[in-house]
């Protein structure tokens, strides 16, 4: 702001919208550093201010420009999630699984390969079979634990939302593929 035009403390509180006390303050450090000067009550930017300015400006466009490039790169190396249609042949082997924990990993990789996506909306605990309430907690605690899903409460539907992470697809599809292959 002082750059374009020399101004006054008032002016300067005025046009950022901070106090007058906080915008002095400011400015009386910017001058302790030789940023800017201040003439009959009006504050005008110095050489070195006007430098640090550029070079600021210069800094900030370069990283911008860095982080669009990152986040282009970014976004041509990210692959997506779902591609195909995955068996649990493999990883249900686990002989340490209980019945409901298949179940429900069953119920969550049959709409996954249906529809193609890795979650569903929850009305009722029936949805995930005929085991009781507290099984069915355990059962989902501990999938959450050893990282297969997660249980995120959805304010907004006012339901729960829950999903096969993303790290278990990609294991159960390699370990398909090492049982296709091999």
């Amino acid at each position: 702001m002082l750059e374009a035009a020399p101004s006054t403390t008032t002016s300067l509180s005025l046009e950022t919208g901070e106090s007058t006390q906080y915008v002095y303050r400011y400015l009386r450090n910017m001058l302790g550093y030789g940023l800017v000067r201040v003439e009959d009550y009006v504050w005008h930017v110095t050489d070195v201010g006007s430098s640090l300015l550029s070079l600021t400006q210069v800094e900030r466009r370069k990283k911008e420009d860095r982080k669009k490039n990152e986040r282009k790169q970014k976004g041509k190396a990210r692959k997506p999630l779902i591609h195909g249609q995955i068996r649990l042949d493999a990883w249900s082997g686990t002989p340490s699984l209980t019945e409901c924990e298949r179940g429900v990993v069953d119920n969550l990789v049959e709409h996954l390969n249906r529809t193609g996506i890795p979650f569903l909306y929850l009305s009722s605990h029936e949805q995930l079979g005929s085991h009781s309430p507290k099984i069915l907690q355990d059962t989902l605690q501990r999938l959450r634990q050893e990282g297969i899903i997660y249980l995120i409460r959805d304010p907004t539907l006012q339901s729960w939302k829950l999903g096969l992470k993303k790290a278990f697809i990609e294991k159960v599809r390699y370990l398909q593929s090492v049982q296709d292959h091999g």
